[in-house]
């Protein structure tokens, strides 16, 4: 025998008993994680829309009927208040044009339980009466034209956060692409965790280490948004990713991305936090969301990154060196031709008064 001693080999046993154990710790935080996400995910409302909306407070809506007279002065004022912009010739819902004594309006439509008012172009003309006569686009006579309620405040709640509730079908496409092309272009074709991304990003921060990426997928963000803290750990980025598998498996695509385009934080409005491209919408452009244009919808998904940096408020110029470049991803990725890219860069920025 040798002198040597010789080194005891760990029974098979006990090998066995430590993958058990380890698998049984697993599966045990991995329910933890699915019970906390269920309970978290129950407490939405509006079918998983959203949480916590703020209280809204409107005007009735204005009502212009055949020969009746309201200053011309009241009616822009109304409009610009209501975010409709100034253009040549109104093609779209939200804008109009005045020609003294003609306003043509595109008026974007409403729908309240007492009153509706459909999408449609309308002209008023004051006439040597001053009182106005009212023409549908196709010369039809158009008797009553009611323009949208008029937001008075909202009452946001102890938690100061502005968020307003947006389904699948109110987001535009244009709006979808621009924030995939924004923050995770493969949204469609991953399961929460993008691998390609992740090597990507870390290639990106070794050859610059002063300005780091991150290779966080849209389902990852929502995860950490609305599931976990900001608190940056590698415990939390485990959670997050395991998180993230199981939204995917639990969630539809457009669930996932209706419920982080609810709950992304776009800015401030004084004191109280803007969450949600709606709520962004109306902040910035006094626009709701189908009215949006293309370069504005850009905008608002370069404000994901920084919404301070990005403000459009604050550094109009950032903002707009911000939005081209969305606009360049988007043309990148397929959604936007180089001649649309040039024309929606050249679009003057239009923010609400």
């Amino acid at each position: 025998m040798s002198k040597g001693r010789r080194r005891k080999s760990r029974p098979r046993g006990a090998i066995a008993l430590a993958a058990i154990v380890a698998a049984s710790a697993g599966a045990l935080i991995i329910c933890a994680l699915i019970i906390h996400a269920e309970r978290k995910l129950s407490t939405l409302v509006l079918g998983g829309l959203g949480e916590a909306f703020p209280t809204k407070i409107y005007s009735a809506p204005l009502i212009i009927q055949e020969g009746s007279f309201i200053s011309p002065h009241r009616l822009m004022r109304r409009l610009d208040r209501l975010g409709y912009q100034t253009v040549p010739a109104p093609e779209h819902p939200g804008e109009f044009s005045w020609q003294d004594p003609v306003f043509t309006i595109y008026l974007r439509g409403f729908d309240l339980p007492h009153i509706k008012e459909k999408p449609r172009l309308v002209s008023l003309d004051l006439g040597d009466q001053n009182q106005w006569r009212l023409h549908e686009s196709n010369d039809g006579e158009a008797f009553q034209v009611a323009l949208d309620p008029l937001l008075l405040t909202d009452v946001s709640g102890a938690e100061k956060i502005r968020r307003d509730p947006a389904e699948w079908r109110d987001f535009p496409q244009y709006l979808i692409r621009a924030v995939i092309s924004a923050e995770d272009k493969r949204f469609f074709d991953h399961w929460g965790v993008d691998p390609k991304a992740l090597l990507r990003a870390s290639w990106r921060n070794i050859k610059n280490p002063g300005h780091l990426q991150g290779g966080s997928t849209i389902t990852q963000q929502l995860a950490k948004n609305l599931l976990l803290t900001p608190k940056r750990t590698l415990w939390r980025k485990l959670a997050e990713a395991a998180l993230s598998v199981y939204l995917e498996l639990r969630l539809s695509k457009e669930e996932i991305l209706t419920l982080y385009l609810n709950h992304i934080y776009l800015g401030q409005d004084g004191a109280t936090s803007v969450t949600g491209v709606k709520a962004a919408a109306e902040l910035y452009f006094g626009k709701p969301l189908p009215a949006l244009t293309t370069s504005e919808a850009a905008l608002l998904a370069g404000l994901i990154r920084s919404p301070y940096r990005y403000n459009p408020f604050r550094d109009p110029e950032e903002s707009l060196k911000r939005r081209r470049h969305i606009l360049r991803l988007m043309r990148q990725n397929g959604y936007l031709t180089g001649g649309q890219e040039r024309l929606h860069d050249q679009e003057p920025l239009r923010l609400r008064q």
